[in-house]
This record gives C-alpha cells, sequence and structure tokens, in this order.
C-alpha cells in the first residue's frame, strides 16, 4: 500500500482540480431492451 500511496495523492489531487463535481446521487434510471424482450419495466 505504501508503494501506492504517491499514485492515489496524485488521483486525488487530479480529481479536485480537473473535476468540476462529483455527484453523490443521481435518480436517472433507463432500462433497454430489444424488441421480443418481456417484462421490463421502469
Amino acid at each position: 500500500m505504501a508503494a501506492r500511496q504517491p499514485s492515489i495523492d496524485e488521483l486525488q489531487t487530479m480529481m479536485a482540480t480537473e473535476v468540476p463535481y462529483v455527484p453523490l446521487w443521481q435518480n436517472k434510471d433507463y432500462v433497454f431492451a430489444q424488441a421480443g424482450v418481456n417484462n421490463c419495466s421502469h
């Protein structure tokens, strides 16, 4: 784990500066099914 810590630190810094926000909850649900697939609902 100690060997990975510099990479983890770098990734956390990149996420904090380059990602505008990280959603903690998202209410979008999608259901995809091709024709002939039954009993799919949302």
